[in-house]
């Protein structure tokens, strides 16, 4: 792969350029996920992630105000979590729209607990999923109840006898 030229008193070799030749700055390697709908392997750009990213606030945002789970938005897309979880990892504003979408829908299911226009019990039991504070607050309640039932506070019950009955005092005459 060189080339030669003469010149009247020296051979000059010149080497071709290749591919090896040229440092890679960068590579996005095209992930590949399997579209539910299809049941195929598909491929997937980091421009489809950012075009997830705007679909998903804007779903949650305009579209659907009855949106109450993160897997609603994918169930639609036809996408699995784990699948979105990787890509979050690839994409940082795909991991910005999950946090931001997780942040509105926590404030949505905290207002339908205020409000009563959702079961409190079923949904605490998933809030920490959406709400940062509320996973610490839970964290905070179940130390503290390790802290207390670790204590060795128990409650000991004595029973007394029952004394004899007593003539009450006299009462203090006035003068």
């Amino acid at each position: 792969m060189t080339k030669k030229e003469q010149t009247p008193n020296r051979i000059i070799v010149k080497k071709k350029r290749t591919s090896k030749d040229i440092p890679i700055i960068a590579t996005y390697k095209e992930d590949m996920y399997t579209n539910m709908f299809t049941l195929r392997m598909t491929p997937i750009s980091r421009d489809y992630m950012l075009k997830i990213a705007e679909e998903w606030i804007s779903c949650v945002l305009n579209e659907d105000m009855n949106m109450l789970t993160m897997e609603d938005f994918l169930v639609l897309k036809g996408l699995q979590r784990k699948t979105l979880m990787r890509w979050c990892e690839k994409c940082p504003e795909l991991k910005e729209a999950h946090d931001w979408v997780a942040m509105v829908l926590g404030n949505r299911r905290h207002r339908g607990m205020m409000l009563k226009t959702l079961d409190t019990n079923s949904t605490m039991k998933c809030q920490y999923l959406y709400d940062e504070n509320f996973r610490q607050a839970e964290e905070w309640r179940a130390n503290l109840q390790a802290k207390v039932a670790g204590a060795g506070n128990t409650v000991t019950i004595v029973e007394m006898e029952k004394f004899a009955d007593a003539d009450l005092l006299e009462t203090k005459k006035e003068d």
